[in-house]
């Protein structure tokens, strides 16, 4: 009978290894895939602020068609060559803080102002 009991509380303590081993190596690769998607999708937005800053309708527009976004395509509808420098307006007045003059621009291309952060409450909870 204490041999039953210790070959139980072996595989007891067995089993808590196994799966403690599996839940951290399933963690672990979560918290990869988000990196590498939290990197990707910080080399596509440094892609696009390139393009605007740049002045690049022509890649900056191939960068937005390739996003799979509402915003991205709204953005697309309403953003041409002709009006594509007051995209670079309005990124430069929210980074310098300047909300009134991002919200008079973003109105003017006829998008939703969204604030500094990109968040509806102007990256703000």
């Amino acid at each position: 009978m204490k041999i039953a009991k210790i070959k139980f509380a072996s595989l007891i303590v067995l089993a808590l290894v196994v799966s403690m081993t599996a839940v951290t190596a399933v963690a672990s690769a979560c918290d990869d895939k988000e990196n590498r998607q939290n990197g990707e999708m910080k080399a596509q937005f440094e892609e696009v602020h390139t393009a605007v800053t740049d002045g690049d309708y022509e890649t900056w527009a191939i960068l937005m068609a390739e996003k799979d976004s509402p915003r991205a395509e709204a953005m697309l509808e309403v953003i041409n060559a002709d009006n594509f420098y007051l995209l670079g307006e309005m990124m430069e007045a929210r980074e310098n803080h300047d909300r009134e003059a991002a919200r008079e621009i973003t109105e003017e291309l006829g998008l939703e102002f969204r604030g500094h952060r990109g968040g509806p409450h102007g990256g703000k909870r």
